[in-house]
C-alpha cells in the first residue's frame, strides 16, 4: 500500500474511534484498499479466516485494528461488520457534498502540473500548492530542495496524497482543536464520492477548506455551489490510473521525451542532458555525469529506475537500468571532501618535503607521486601554504 495512504490511515486512527467507525471514512477506506484487501475484508463478514492463508500485507487494515487475529484466525471488529451491512443496504449519509440527479462528463485535467511547474519555477509564493510545498520543506526561500526533487520523481499519487496531508497538517497546527477531525471526515466524505455525479456543496461545506485544496490539485471543478470531479481523483485510489508514457529509452542512452508538458520536460532534464529541442519532442542523453548532477541533488538510482518504468512507452532494457545502479555504486565508493591542490613543485624533494609535513602534523590529505600533487584538506590550507613559504625556495 502506498506509504502516504498508511500516514492518512494513521491520523484517521489518531482521532479517535468515532472518526474511524464513521460511515463514509469506512466508504473512503474500502476503496483506498488493495483489490486483496478488500476481497479480505468482505469474506470477513460472513466467515473468519485462518491467519495462514493470508500471504498478502494487511496495513491498512492492520493500522486501523479494523480486523484481529484470534486463536489462529482472523476476524472482525462486530461494530464494523454492522456498519459495512448497513452501508450497503442504504442511501450514503452526507456532511459537505449533497449528491444532485445530474451526470457529468469526466474531462482530463492539467490544472495539478501547471501549478505545480510554476510553484517550482517561478517560486510562487501565492497558490495553494506552492504554500503546501513550503509546509512540507519541498520549496524553501523560493527555491526547490533536495526533498522537493525527490517528491517530483515520486507517482503522481504519492505527490497528491503529500500535498493533501500536507493541508491536514496545517489545519492541525493552525486551528482550534477539532478542526483536525473535521477536515479527516470531509476529505473521507470527498474520497466516498461518485465521479459521475455532480454535487451541491451545502453550509457545512463553506466551512471546509478542503474542496479549495482539491480545486488547487485539478481534481475537483466547482460552479457556484455545484462540484463535480475530473479524472484526477482516480489518481487517488489507482496508482496506474490515467497512466501517461511520456518517453522512449533506447539501449544506448539515448531518451526521447514526448509532448510538451513543462513539468516532465523539467523532470526529465534532472538526470539527463538536452541534445536536441523540436516541438512535441526533446532528445536527451543519460550518462553517468548526468546522473552525477541527479545524484548531487539527493536523487537516487531507485527513484530514477522507478520513474522511467512508469513512463515508459516500453519495458526499460534492463541492462540500462543495471547501469544506473552501477554508476551510483561507483561514485558512493569515492569520498569527497574540501581541499585545496599544490602542485607544479621544482624537484621531487620539495613534494616530499610538503608530504612529510602532512604526516607529522597528521593532516588530512593525499599525494600523487607520479603527478607531484598534495591536496589537503581546507582547515588545514593556510598552516601548509606557510609551510612552503617557509621552507621551499
Amino acid at each position: 500500500m502506498n506509504a502516504q495512504v498508511l500516514v492518512f490511515f494513521s491520523k484517521i486512527k489518531g482521532a479517535g474511534a468515532e472518526l474511524v467507525y464513521d460511515e463514509m471514512v469506512i466508504l473512503a477506506v474500502i476503496k483506498l484498499l488493495s483489490v486483496q484487501e478488500k476481497k479480505f475484508l468482505f469474506s470477513l463478514v460472513l466467515n473468519k479466516v485462518k491467519t495462514e492463508r493470508i500471504t498478502f500485507d494487511l496495513g491498512g487494515l492492520e493500522v486501523l485494528e479494523m480486523v484481529r487475529k484470534e486463536n489462529g484466525y482472523y476476524t472482525l471488529d462486530e461494530r464494523l461488520r454492522g456498519i459495512l451491512l448497513n452501508i450497503f443496504t442504504k442511501k450514503g449519509k452526507y456532511v459537505i457534498l449533497e449528491e444532485t440527479e445530474a451526470l457529468h462528463q469526466v474531462e482530463e485535467d492539467k490544472t495539478y502540473s501547471r501549478a505545480l511547474f510554476k510553484s517550482i519555477s517561478n517560486g510562487a509564493e501565492h497558490t495553494v500548492i506552492s504554500k503546501l510545498m513550503v509546509n512540507k520543506d519541498l520549496i524553501k526561500n523560493r527555491e526547490i530542495t533536495h526533498k522537493g526533487f525527490n517528491f517530483l520523481l515520486s507517482t503522481r499519487k504519492s505527490q497528491l496524497w503529500t500535498l493533501i496531508l500536507a493541508h491536514i497538517d496545517e489545519v492541525s497546527a493552525n486551528s482550534a482543536k477539532g478542526s483536525e477531525v473535521f477536515e479527516l471526515l470531509c476529505l473521507c466524505e470527498i474520497l466516498s464520492k461518485n465521479l459521475q455525479r455532480e454535487y451541491l456543496i451545502t453550509e457545512a461545506g463553506h466551512k471546509t477548506q478542503i474542496l479549495a485544496v482539491f480545486k488547487s490539485l485539478g481534481i475537483l471543478s466547482q460552479a457556484g455551489s455545484r462540484v463535480a470531479f475530473k479524472k484526477n481523483f482516480e489518481l487517488l485510489f489507482d496508482e496506474s490510473y490515467g497512466q501517461m508514457n511520456l518517453l522512449i529509452l533506447e539501449s544506448n542512452f539515448r531518451m526521447y521525451i514526448y509532448g510538451q508538458n513543462e513539468l516532465n520536460i523539467f523532470i526529465t532534464s534532472l538526470f539527463t542532458h538536452k541534445v536536441r529541442e523540436f516541438p512535441n519532442l526533446v532528445i536527451s542523453t543519460l550518462n553517468e555525469e548526468s546522473l552525477k548532477k541527479a545524484f548531487v541533488l539527493g536523487i537516487t538510482s531507485k527513484q530514477v529506475i522507478e520513474y522511467l518504468s512508469a513512463n515508459s512507452f516500453y519495458q526499460v532494457n534492463a541492462n540500462v537500468l543495471e547501469q544506473i545502479e552501477h554508476w551510483e555504486k561507483r561514485r558512493k565508493r569515492i569520498d569527497t571532501w574540501g581541499a585545496y591542490l599544490f602542485n607544479n613543485f621544482l624537484n621531487f624533494k620539495d613534494f616530499l618535503k610538503v608530504e612529510t609535513f602532512c604526516d607529522e602534523q597528521t593532516l588530512k590529505y593525499e599525494s600523487y607521486k607520479d603527478q607531484r600533487v598534495v591536496v589537503v584538506d581546507v582547515k588545514d590550507y593556510e598552516s601548509v601554504k606557510n609551510f612552503i613559504k617557509a621552507n621551499i625556495k
